[in-house]
């Protein structure tokens, strides 16, 4: 008789979860290169000024120094899909 292996599917909340019990374990940057499909370009604090990317939230401008979204380096970020920080929440809908 054959094995009925079942592949597990990718959960955002479960991983989210994950990350905030290992962020308790250990301290890590808040900002990060984000690889699995949410980003700045998704969150509700993310907006466009004079052609750059930036975030409106409280908390990334204290850690960062900077309403720009730019990487450890102070370099500015081209493209907000690749990014994601620990404040990150997502649009509500596309007027957000």
């Amino acid at each position: 008789m054959g094995e009925n292996k079942m592949k597990k599917e990718f959960n955002i909340t479960e991983w989210i979860l994950e990350q905030a019990k290992e962020k308790e374990k250990e301290e890590y940057p808040p900002y990060m290169y984000s690889p699995v499909g949410f980003s700045c370009a998704v969150c509700k604090y993310h907006y466009i000024e004079d052609g750059k990317h930036m975030c409106s939230n409280k908390q990334y401008q204290e850690y960062k120094g900077t309403a720009e979204l730019v990487d450890d380096e102070g370099n500015q970020i081209k493209d907000p899909t690749k990014w994601c920080s620990n404040w990150f929440l997502p649009k509500e809908d596309e007027n957000d």
